[in-house]
């Protein structure tokens, strides 16, 4: 017990003698400020996002009616009544083609399409093809993966370096779904849940609008202006992506590039319409997409129309390095 009291009182005196003398305790020293290329990209998941471009084509009255059917489905809800506004052309259908690229999981576990749309009532009505169970794992599924793409960008990224790195992430493990054909009539519900973007995203598997809508999501998400559009070429219809960065306009295709690569990123019009497909015209929900961007800048052509095995930033030295199969590299300005 004498120990303990003397143990005491010398640390009573330590302290008075510190206070005296106007010392302070010792403090943890800051920690260093980590660098913009090494700090995580600043990610939340918001399914409201939508591209400047696409919010022009449909009009800021269908994406508040869009944000309101998100909300309602995230609610377990299957109605919503639209408030008075601007619903003409086709509403049902560019309130899907939004709903598809702002949040995936409505497309996969819903029967939604056009019919849907009650113009004259105002209403958009949707039935569950999956258990609510099923939906909050699909729900959660899409945030997993969607934060294990987003974290491969640091805070610093640019938009070329955030364009290349989602690219990759939706592109690498993807395979197109060929059994998927002609199967809607027996099962509908799997049919959807199949071609869905989610399924793109999540299942890396899926036909080309699937994969098209993905990466319009990841895209948005990213805060790149962005849009699906579709076209007739030599094989048929076909739906791929174009994307702004750095001020110019690009297409992109990710489900020709299923499995990994950039031969179909960046492209021009002229890419499109030749070599890349013989894609005479691009349209935006049945606008001819040359009269919306200026699809010429040709500023990826040393990347596309190559098969490159690997790319890797070097944020240091501000560029992407393309790797060949044959050891070729190329280096790719970030900016």
């Amino acid at each position: 017990m004498h120990q303990k009291i003397t143990s005491l009182l010398a640390a009573l005196l330590a302290a008075v003698l510190l206070c005296a003398c106007g010392g302070q305790p010792a403090q943890a020293p800051e920690p260093p400020e980590v660098p913009e290329e090494d700090a995580p990209y600043d990610f939340t998941l918001d399914y409201h996002r939508c591209a400047p471009l696409v919010e022009r084509q449909i009009g800021s009255d269908l994406v508040a009616a869009a944000w309101l059917v998100i909300d309602a489905f995230l609610a377990g809800e299957t109605t919503v009544t639209l408030p008075e506004g601007d619903y003409g052309g086709n509403p049902g259908n560019d309130l899907g083609y939004a709903l598809y690229s702002m949040c995936p999981a409505f497309g996969a576990v819903t029967d939604y399409d056009d019919n849907h749309f009650d113009r004259a009532a105002r209403t958009v009505t949707w039935v569950y093809t999956q258990t609510p169970e099923q939906v909050r794992q699909v729900l959660a599924s899409l945030e997993q993966t969607t934060g294990d793409c987003m974290s491969r960008l640091r805070r610093g990224d640019g938009e070329t370096a955030r364009a290349l790195l989602l690219y990759r992430a939706l592109t690498e493990q993807a395979a197109y779904d060929y059994d998927v054909s002609g199967t809607y009539d027996d099962d509908p519900a799997a049919y959807r849940f199949r071609t869905s973007s989610y399924a793109a995203l999540v299942l890396h598997s899926g036909i080309c609008y699937s994969f098209a809508q993905a990466l319009a999501f990841l895209y948005t998400q990213a805060g790149l202006d962005c849009a699906a559009v579709t076209g007739d070429g030599a094989t048929g219809f076909h739906m791929w992506l174009m994307a702004a960065i750095d001020g110019k306009w690009y297409y992109f295709d990710p489900t020709w590039d299923a499995g990994g690569g950039w031969y179909y990123f960046g492209m021009t019009a002229e890419d499109r319409a030749a070599w890349t497909g013989e894609f005479t015209g691009g349209a935006l929900l049945g606008q001819d997409v040359t009269t919306l961007a200026d699809l010429s800048d040709a500023r990826f052509s040393s990347v596309n129309g190559r098969w490159w095995t690997d790319m890797t930033l070097d944020r240091q030295a501000g560029q992407a390095v393309f790797t060949g199969g044959d050891g070729e590299t190329l280096s790719l300005p970030l900016s």
